[in-house]
């Protein structure tokens, strides 16, 4: 059991899976912070906030897909 568990866990759509959740929280919280704090006051708009979540989610996608591709296939 312990062994396809592992199998299961390291495949590559478990592992985005796990990847774009800690990214996404992590920068959820960040951009979340600094939206109520310093950008919220003035503009007052929640649609800056996804949209700063959202860019920074892509850029991290951009960079995985940059070095999935500079890996040699096996």
């Amino acid at each position: 059991m312990w062994s396809e568990f592992k199998e299961f866990a390291l495949k590559g759509d478990v592992m985005d899976l796990a990847v774009g959740l800690v990214i996404g929280a992590a920068f959820g919280k960040i951009v979340n912070s600094l939206v109520v704090d310093i950008v919220m006051p003035p503009i007052g708009q929640t649609v800056v906030e996804f949209f700063i979540v959202a860019f920074a989610i892509f850029l991290v996608v951009r960079q995985v897909n940059r070095w999935r591709r500079a890996q040699p296939a096996k």
